[in-house]
């Protein structure tokens, strides 16, 4: 065969194979980082083809070859860099993707032996022969990687349902089986290649690695897969954990708030039963002309009134309750608190819900006020009624900084925020779906907005 010629075919399918793990790479980490835009997925795939053009340009020996390196370093310094938060994922998805190809590449390398055998068997008449020959090999070889790194993305796929976090106890462990196979495969791969230079090729030795490679690879790659699979159950668990724990520590908080409404009402009752008697002590005073002790006796009168006043009125006892609430400790915060919030009943969504929504927005506007040290310090909730929907709005200032969590929401700053993070807007998005609506956040220089949007009447 002619030696140019059959360069060209290798340098065709070399390419063919950059492209191929490029996308596969990609694949994988969007899986675990879905929250990428598309720039950076841009970046990412630009970065990656060309850690696979270096590849081919300075040449590989081996599997490992030259492009494992900066393919790591170009990954793992922009997740360091762009998304230092999602580290842990980052570092295992590199590693999830190099034991795919690995795998891949001796399940591919097996079947290609195989047909290769098959195919020179017969008696080559011409290097015409010879060139079909290599093309459809090469073209073969190529084919299975694209089908078998289409198999094992749909795998993943299947398994891992919903992004979630990992610690680095749950990085170690879920690579483990990725190590093992990148350095397994590696071993038998340079041991090939020492032995064709000494003029043996490995699967004419040892015949039997022909099939039992690729099920090495199969185990590696199944027992990789039932660990995610148990990562994500375990994952699942945590966040019905987290949940559970949110709700029952809101209601509990709203069951405190509603016992003092009731306090706050039987107050108002009193001060009505015994309006009557101090109608009487105010005339008796006016009688015998002691205006002094009227005057004061008025005053006392009033701060018993005034200690009885809410400042704001929803039309709700819970609302009402957690408005007020807020609304006080935002005054010994010196925080400016502004609303226009009323509860209609008749819009079919439960003054528990609201309730929540209303107290989760306000709490995670107050945290973010406190951390201001200069500048306007306020908070702005609207409640806006349309046909059959219901808008929540919140408004305040903050300082700019903000981190977001996996699911896209604004991270806590509370000391338990690492276990418990961003519960409490996620609490408002799950209450928002189900009433098929949503949430959303806006950020312009200081200022943060969330709007919340429900469906009348629907309950999913």
């Amino acid at each position: 065969m002619n030696t140019e010629l059959f360069e060209q075919m290798q340098d065709l399918s070399g390419i063919v194979m950059i492209l191929l793990r490029t996308g596969l790479l990609c694949l994988v980490w969007r899986l675990f980082l879905p929250e990428e835009a598309d720039k950076r997925v841009r970046f990412i795939v630009l970065a990656a083809l060309l850690a696979g053009q270096l590849a081919l340009w300075f040449g590989t020996q081996g599997l490992l070859g030259i492009w494992y390196l900066p393919v790591a370093l170009v990954m793992l310094t922009y997740a360091l860099l762009k998304q230092r938060a999602r580290f842990r994922e980052a570092v295992f998805s590199v590693l999830l993707f190099f034991n795919l190809y690995a795998q891949t590449y001796f399940a591919a390398n097996s079947f290609s032996t195989i047909v290769s055998d098959l195919a020179f068997r017969g008696t080559i008449q011409s290097e015409t022969q010879i060139n079909r020959i290599v093309f459809l090999l090469l073209f073969v070889g190529s084919l299975l990687v694209a089908l078998l790194q289409f198999a094992e993305y749909a795998v993943l796929r299947a398994v891992i349902k919903k992004t979630a976090t990992m610690n680095w106890t749950e990085t170690a462990f879920l690579s483990v089986l990725n190590v093992i196979g990148i350095i397994l495969t590696n071993m038998i791969a340079d041991i090939s290649l020492s032995r064709i230079g000494q003029g043996i090729v490995l699967y004419e030795e040892r015949p039997h690695l022909l099939w039992l490679l690729p099920l090495t690879s199969a185990l590696i790659l199944a027992g990789e897969f039932a660990a995610l699979l148990a990562w994500q159950k375990y994952a699942e668990l945590r966040e019905y954990e987290r949940s559970y724990f949110s709700e029952s520590q809101q209601r509990k908080a709203l069951q405190a708030r509603l016992e003092e409404t009731e306090q706050f009402y039987d107050g108002i009752r009193k001060v009505r039963h015994e309006m009557k008697n101090h109608m009487t002590a105010l005339r008796a005073l006016a009688q015998a002309g002691q205006y002094d002790e009227m005057d004061a006796y008025i005053g006392r009168l009033d701060e018993t009134v005034r200690a009885l006043d809410l400042a704001f009125q929803t039309g709700s006892p819970i609302t009402d309750v957690i408005l007020n609430d807020k609304y006080h400790a935002a005054q010994s915060k010196h925080i400016a608190f502004t609303t226009n919030f009323l509860y209609d009943p008749s819009c079919g969504i439960p003054a528990y819900d609201v309730g929540v929504i209303v107290n989760n927005l306000l709490e995670n506007a107050i945290e973010a006020c406190d951390k201001l040290t200069d500048g306007k310090r306020y908070i702005v909730l609207n409640a806006r009624y349309k046909p059959n929907f219901l808008l929540i709005e919140a408004e305040n200032s903050f300082d700019g900084e903000l981190s977001w969590t996996p699911e896209q929401l604004p991270q806590s700053s509370k000391p338990d925020a690492e276990a418990f993070h961003g519960m409490g807007l996620r609490n408002v998005r799950d209450i928002a779906e189900r009433y098929l609506g949503g949430v959303k956040f806006g950020v312009e220089n200081h200022v943060f907005r969330v709007s919340v949007i429900l469906q009348s009447g629907v309950h999913s």
